[in-house]
C-alpha cells in the first residue's frame, strides 16, 4: 500500500513540474512571437494601402500630413509626419492650402501630392504611428473611419521611425480611447518631448532638455580610485543610472542583496524604473521611481513626488555628481558593502555599449 501511495505521489510530482514546463514554453514562445511581431512590422508596407491626407476628418483639417489605414480584421493605425523646422510647420498649416484646393481634388490625387512631398525628404519630419489592433476595434455597423469606435480597455501603441536605421521602433504603450487620426502635432509633442531636440544657440553650452541629452551609463562605486566600467562593476557595492529615450532604470548590485556579506543586507538594492525631470538652468536631472502598477516602462518628463525621488544627478565642469538618499541610506548598516561616503557622490558616464553586466 505504502509502495502504491510514493508511486501516486511520485507521478503527480513529475506530471505538476510536465505541466510547468509547457506553460514556460507556452509563455516563452509568446513573448517571442510578440518580440519578432514588433521587430518585423513595417507600417510603409504596400500591403496597407495607407493614403496621405490633411483632414482629420470632413470637417477638421490637420496640422501635418497623415496616413490612415483600417481594416477591422487587422489594425486601425495612423503615420504622423511632424514637421521638425518652423518653416515646413507652415507650409503645412498654410501655404499648402493655398497653392491646393483640397475640396475639389479627389482623394488619390490628394494623398498623392502630400506623398511626393513628404518623400523628398523624410528626414524633415519626426515620424510617428499610433498602432491600435483589431481586438480592440468596435462598430456598430460596417467597418469605416467613421464608424467605428475603441473598446474601453484599449492598449494602443506608439512607435517612431529611425530614417537612420530604416525601422520601426515601439517606444510607448498607453490606455487611450482616442481613435487614431484625431492625433495632432502637440499631442506628440507633449507625451513625447525627448524626442523633440530643442533649438540651441550655437554659443549656449548648456544642455537642451531633451533627454537624448543624457543618453548613457552613469555608474558610482564607493572607491574613488575606481574609474573604468568593468573595475567599479567588479568591485561590491556600485549603483547604476542606465538612461535611455526609452526607458529610465536606477539599480544597485545585485551581491548587496545576495552574496555580499552572508547576513542580510549588505546594503539597499533596487531595480526601478524611473521618470525624469530636467532643469536647464543647473544641468540637473532628477530621477523619479515610477509607481509599481505604471502601464509602461516608457521614462515621462514631470517633476514627481519628492517622496519617488531616487537620485538628483548635475553635471560641474564636465564631471557628474548625484545626491541621493538610496545611496546614503544603503551605507549606514553595520554590514554595509559600502564604505560611509558623503554626498554629492560622483558618477562616471560611460557609453550604452558596455551595459554588458548582467547582475
Amino acid at each position: 500500500m505504502e509502495i502504491q501511495l510514493n508511486k501516486i505521489l511520485l507521478i503527480s510530482i513529475l506530471f505538476l513540474f510536465s505541466c510547468k514546463g509547457d506553460a514556460q514554453k507556452n509563455k516563452k514562445t509568446f513573448q517571442q512571437h510578440e518580440q519578432k511581431t514588433q521587430q518585423e512590422i513595417n507600417f510603409f508596407d504596400k500591403k496597407y494601402h495607407a493614403s496621405f491626407s490633411m483632414l482629420v476628418d470632413e470637417s477638421t483639417i490637420a496640422d501635418h500630413p497623415i496616413q490612415t489605414f483600417l481594416d477591422c480584421k487587422d489594425s486601425y493605425f495612423t503615420i504622423h509626419y511632424i514637421p521638425k523646422s518652423q518653416s515646413l510647420k507652415n507650409f503645412w498649416k498654410k501655404e499648402y492650402f493655398e497653392k491646393n484646393n483640397i475640396e475639389m481634388m479627389n482623394q488619390d490625387k490628394e494623398s498623392g501630392n502630400i506623398e511626393a512631398i513628404v518623400k523628398k525628404n523624410i528626414n524633415d519630419y519626426d515620424v510617428f504611428c499610433y498602432y491600435v489592433s483589431s481586438k480592440f476595434l468596435k462598430t456598430h455597423s460596417h467597418c469605416s473611419t467613421e464608424s467605428v469606435f475603441l473598446d474601453d480597455k484599449t492598449q494602443a501603441q506608439i512607435y517612431n521611425y529611425s530614417a537612420k536605421e530604416n525601422k520601426w521602433k515601439l517606444i510607448k504603450e498607453i490606455q487611450s480611447s482616442q481613435i487614431p487620426p484625431i492625433l495632432d502635432s502637440k499631442y506628440f509633442t507633449d507625451h513625447l518631448p525627448y524626442y523633440f531636440t530643442s533649438t540651441i544657440s550655437k554659443n549656449d553650452t548648456k544642455l537642451s532638455n531633451t533627454l537624448k541629452d543624457w543618453e548613457g551609463l552613469y555608474l558610482n562605486s564607493d572607491d574613488k580610485n575606481l574609474k573604468t566600467y568593468q573595475s567599479i562593476i567588479d568591485k561590491v557595492g556600485w549603483f547604476k543610472l542606465k538612461i535611455t529615450t526609452y526607458e529610465i532604470l536606477f539599480s544597485a548590485d545585485t551581491r548587496m542583496r545576495d552574496d555580499y556579506p552572508q547576513s542580510d543586507p549588505g546594503g539597499v538594492y533596487i531595480n526601478n524604473r524611473c521618470n525624469y525631470y530636467i532643469s536647464n538652468d543647473n544641468d540637473t536631472i532628477e530621477i523619479y521611481k515610477k509607481e509599481y502598477n505604471a502601464p509602461n516602462s516608457t521614462p515621462v518628463n514631470i517633476r514627481g513626488d519628492k517622496k519617488n525621488l531616487l537620485i538628483t544627478l548635475y553635471k560641474k565642469d564636465k564631471a557628474f555628481y548625484g545626491t541621493s538618499n538610496v545611496i546614503e541610506d544603503s551605507e549606514q548598516y553595520d554590514n554595509s558593502a559600502r564604505i560611509k561616503g558623503n554626498a554629492p557622490y560622483q558618477f562616471y558616464k560611460f557609453s550604452l555599449e558596455e551595459d554588458k553586466d548582467k547582475r
